[in-house]
């Protein structure tokens, strides 16, 4: 892997750092509609689609639509960050797990 790569990916995982803590930080302000949005348009932005589409397939055909591992991983970490937007979030960290699982 070159470095333009490496740094290409070393962007895209701040990129998503930076997202799920605006959607925390949304959370936290006690905005959790505009959480759910900033969600939604990281989805797009990280991923090139939304959470709802990808939340209803198979975590295997999930992970397959997204073709790579750093997208991936970008999905898992707002999968995470979806789970805390809801009261008992443990199925999606359980799928986060799922999707990091089948992506390496």
């Amino acid at each position: 892997m070159g470095f333009r790569e490496k740094d290409y990916l070393i962007q895209r995982l701040e990129e998503a750092a930076r997202a799920v803590a605006r959607i925390l930080g949304f959370k936290d302000a006690g905005k959790p509609d505009e959480a759910r949005a900033e969600l939604e348009r990281s989805a797009r932005s990280l991923i090139g689609v939304g959470m709802d589409p990808l939340g209803r397939v198979d975590v295997g055909t999930a992970v397959g639509l997204l073709r790579s591992r750093l997208a991936v991983e970008c999905y898992a970490q707002l999968l995470d960050a979806q789970a805390e937007l809801e009261e008992n979030g443990d199925a999606l960290r359980e799928r986060a797990k799922q999707v990091r699982d089948q992506g390496q």
